[in-house]
């Protein structure tokens, strides 16, 4: 479970470095929480991105979606994680400082 939670985080960081405010809607104030699902394969890939619960906007949805494709390709799982694809449910959040 350690290296599953391990590799969880890893992801986790890896979307934040790639999550993009839209500028637009910054200046808007709009904030908003987009969960997400995908499916991500042994060789970091990933197929069946969607949004499952969008956040009211679809510019933050759309936001949310490119950075997961811009995460792509992802690290391989740990030699400890057995299985060959691994769906993903995740909060993207959208915060104004």
């Amino acid at each position: 479970f350690q290296v599953f939670t391990s590799y969880y985080s890893r992801l986790s960081s890896l979307i934040k470095v790639q999550s993009r405010y839209p500028p637009e809607v910054i200046k808007e104030a709009k904030e908003g929480l987009v969960y997400i699902t995908f499916v991500l394969h042994r060789d970091g890939k990933i197929s069946k991105l969607a949004v499952v619960e969008g956040s009211g906007d679809a510019r933050l949805d759309r936001s949310a979606l490119k950075s997961i494709q811009d995460s792509v390709p992802f690290p391989s799982f740990p030699s400890e994680i057995k299985e060959n694809k691994i769906t993903f449910y995740l909060p993207v959040s959208f915060e104004v400082d």
